[in-house]
């Protein structure tokens, strides 16, 4: 007999499914517990821990990382104003410790940048204005390289190799291509990503093809003691003349660009560039980068055994077209140190006199215009140079000795009128540079 439906059963009662003999209930709360399947096959997986082991090694690596990016890593540039100022190199308030201060173009609200028991000297300006590099001895007592902000913040280290650094100079229109001297070697590197490489002398480049007489290459001890930057076209590949000492004879050797070959000049050479081997030799280029204005004092084996000095305009490729003042016959007496106005129309000299390499004496600052048809005129007379004209051409700066010793920080008319002192008059100033930004009006 078949069992019919009770029709008084609650509806809500839990439906089931009925399969042969046996009854599912479908809502039936879930069973607890070790799972009905779980197959033997399945690896069980456990929780992998971290070694202490390696907690240490981690630390140290991340704490490395951390003083690397504190101590070396480039910082970021920025934009400080810095227009109408010069910053200079001087020891007021530390006697014997020269530290860089900055002030207004004509001296006022000199302040200094940097202090310490350390000397800062030879600052360099950025294309832009917003840094300069420097040298100190604050790192174990020898000259590196630094770069800094023109404010004096964001100090960083750019150098760290062992030797004495000297004479930073960025490229025309660059912010980070700098060249610097180093135990007699041009090293060119960039300072932003902290790469650097030695340049010259010239056992270290491939002689340009015509230009150098083989027998006479430079031996491996010459060294260099003096560069120029040269502004170009393309302003991420300047060039540059560089002056090379050997057996205490310099020579004039140029690199029209850094990826062209070098051109040696010697006067004697067979095919070669004359009148560019000398006692002292001084190079300076044109704002324009077309020409070179070179300063050789006491030339060496000119033609009939004759001696002299001059101030001759060469061409970018390192050939002698002229002379830019009369030769000057007492080969104990020559220019040094040309420096171009900003419009190239006119060059400052340094004249010395040097009856031997060991008495040299300063006998004062002159300029003559660059077209040859002016006379040269006297600005400052006695031990007075590192000349720099401003950016707009309408002062002279320069160094002139006191009679104690010390050095005081001048600026002058072009025409030699006019003649201001502009640090205090009681500290030694050594070393300055004028900010290359324009004033805004």
């Amino acid at each position: 007999m078949t069992d019919l439906p009770n029709p008084d059963h609650n509806s809500s009662a839990e439906p089931e499914v009925r399969t042969g003999s046996e009854r599912f209930n479908l809502n039936a709360a879930r069973p607890t517990g070790r799972p009905i399947y779980e197959p033997a096959a399945l690896t069980t997986h456990k929780r992998r821990r971290f070694s202490p082991w390696l907690v240490i090694p981690t630390l140290l690596i991340a704490l490395a990382a951390l003083l690397y990016f504190l101590l070396f890593a480039p910082k970021p540039r920025h934009a400080v104003a810095t227009a109408g100022t010069l910053i200079y190199a001087s020891d007021a308030n530390s006697p014997g410790i020269s530290h860089l201060w900055l002030s207004q173009a004509d001296g006022t609200g000199a302040h200094p940048l940097t202090s310490g028991a350390f000397s800062d000297a030879s600052p360099a300006w950025t294309a832009d204005g917003y840094q300069l590099a420097f040298v100190s001895d604050r790192t174990q007592g020898q000259n590196q390289i630094y770069v800094m902000d023109g404010d004096g913040k964001n100090v960083a280290q750019i150098t760290h190799n062992p030797g004495a650094k000297a004479q930073p100079a960025f490229a025309p229109a660059s912010n980070s291509l700098l060249g610097y001297l180093a135990g007699g070697t041009l090293v060119v590197g960039d300072v932003t990503k902290g790469e650097s490489s030695p340049l010259l002398p010239s056992s270290l480049q491939s002689a340009h093809p015509g230009s150098v007489d083989k027998s006479q290459q430079p031996e491996a001890e010459a060294v260099i003691t003096g560069f120029a930057w040269r502004k170009t076209a393309d302003s991420t590949n300047p060039g540059l003349a560089a002056v090379e000492e050997n057996a205490g004879v310099q020579n004039l050797v140029v690199l029209p660009d850094l990826g062209s070959s070098l051109i040696r000049t010697q006067n004697g050479q067979a095919g070669g560039p004359p009148l560019a081997s000398a006692d002292s030799v001084n190079p300076a280029w044109a704002p324009d980068g077309a020409r070179l204005a070179v300063a050789l004092l006491h030339v060496q084996g000119l033609p009939g055994g004759r001696k002299g000095s001059l101030l001759a305009q060469f061409d970018a490729s390192g050939i002698a077209q002229r002379s830019l003042v009369p030769p000057i016959a007492d080969p104990a007496i020559g220019p040094q140190a040309p420096v171009f106005s900003p419009d190239g129309s006119a060059l400052l000299f340094e004249l010395w006199q040097q009856p031997d390499l060991a008495s040299r004496k300063r006998l004062g600052l002159f300029r003559v215009p660059t077209d040859g048809s002016g006379t040269v005129q006297p600005l400052a007379r006695g031990d007075a140079g590192a000349a720099q004209f401003s950016l707009d051409g309408k002062y002279v700066y320069f160094l002139a000795r006191r009679p104690n010793g010390g050095h005081d920080l001048w600026r002058i008319s072009p025409d030699g009128t006019s003649p201001s002192r502009v640090s205090d008059g009681k500290a030694d100033v050594t070393s300055y540079a004028l900010s290359p930004q324009v004033q805004k009006n």
